[in-house]
C-alpha cells in the first residue's frame, strides 16, 4: 500500500544516512520537505491544474518569501533543502554549513516546468495512475523580496507519474527509468562534479495531504485538479563524501508526514 511505500522511505532514508557514502557510490544528493513554522501550515507545494495548460507544478509553498538569512525564523513559505557538499557561506541565501559537511537552505524555492499528461489516467486495482512527459525542476536559494534567487541545483526529468490510492490523501510522484535525472546547472551542481560526483541520478517526490483526494475525471480521463504537500529526494550515481545526516532527513520528512491536512482552498 501506498501509505506502506512513504513509511519506507523515511525508513530507508534513515538507514542510508547512519554512514558516510563511498565515492562511486549511489546515494542523495538533495532532500527537500516543506518549510514549517509552529502554528503556521504552508501553502501547498505542488499543483496539478491548468498552467496555462494541464501539469503538475510548483504551487505557493514552494516559493520562498527572502527571509532565509533570518535561520531563527524560517517562516512559510518556502522549502527547506539539504546537500551532502558544503557551499561556501554566501550573502542572504539561507544557507548553514553542518559539522558533518553537509549544508542546509532555508526559504529555497522550487520551479518545475513541463510534466504533462502523456497518456490518459489508468487504474490499478485502488491505485490512479497518471501518466506524464519529461521536464525540468530548479532550486534557487533565497533571495530578498521573495522569488527566485540563486540557482542552487537544476536538471532534467524524464517520463514521470503521478499516483496513488483514489480518494486518499497521500500520493507519490516518482521516475519511471532509474537514471532518468540529468543535472545541469547550480551552486550544488558545481561542487558535485568538483568532488568527483556524477550528473545523473533518479528523483522521489511524495505527494502528503492531497486536497482533494485522487480521482480520475470521466470527462477528460486524466486526473482530476489537487494541491499537495511534497518531500523529496533526489539522488546521484556517484556522491562524495559525507553522505547526509541521518537526523537531517529522517527528521525533514517524519515533520512533513505529521502535518495536519490543510483545509480546502
Amino acid at each position: 500500500m501506498l501509505k506502506t511505500y512513504i513509511r519506507e522511505l523515511v525508513v530507508g532514508a534513515v538507514l542510508l544516512t547512519g554512514a558516510s557514502a563511498s565515492m562511486g557510490a549511489s546515494g542523495p544528493i538533495l532532500t527537500f520537505a516543506p518549510q514549517t513554522t509552529s502554528g503556521v501550515a504552508n501553502p501547498p507545494e505542488l499543483q496539478w491544474s491548468p498552467n496555462p495548460t494541464l501539469t503538475l507544478h510548483a504551487g505557493p509553498g514552494a516559493t520562498g518569501n527572502g527571509d532565509g538569512a533570518l535561520l531563527a525564523a524560517g517562516l512559510a513559505p518556502g522549502i527547506t533543502i539539504n546537500t551532502p557538499v558544503s557551499i561556501a557561506p554566501l550573502a542572504s541565501l539561507g544557507e548553514q554549513n553542518n559539522g558533518d559537511g553537509s549544508t542546509t537552505f532555508y526559504d529555497v524555492s522550487l520551479v518545475l516546468t513541463g510534466l504533462a499528461p502523456d497518456a490518459r489516467a489508468a487504474v490499478f486495482g485502488p491505485i490512479d495512475f497518471q501518466s506524464l512527459g519529461a521536464g525540468t525542476f530548479a532550486f534557487y536559494g533565497s533571495k530578498v523580496g521573495g522569488g527566485p534567487g540563486v540557482l542552487l541545483l537544476s536538471g532534467n526529468l524524464g517520463n514521470t507519474a503521478a499516483n496513488g490510492l483514489d480518494l486518499q490523501s497521500t500520493g507519490s510522484h516518482n521516475t519511471l527509468v532509474d537514471n532518468s535525472v540529468t543535472y545541469t546547472g547550480g551552486l550544488i551542481y558545481t561542487k558535485l562534479l568538483a568532488l568527483g560526483g556524477t550528473a545523473t541520478g533518479t528523483e522521489s517526490i511524495s505527494l502528503l495531504n492531497i486536497n482533494p483526494g485522487l480521482s480520475i475525471n470521466p470527462g477528460t480521463g486524466f486526473l482530476n485538479n489537487f494541491t499537495a504537500d511534497a518531500t523529496g529526494l533526489f539522488t546521484a550515481a556517484s556522491v562524495p563524501e559525507p553522505a547526509l545526516g541521518l537526523v537531517v532527513i529522517g527528521g525533514a520528512l517524519v515533520t512533513a508526514l505529521r502535518r495536519q491536512r490543510r483545509a480546502v482552498a
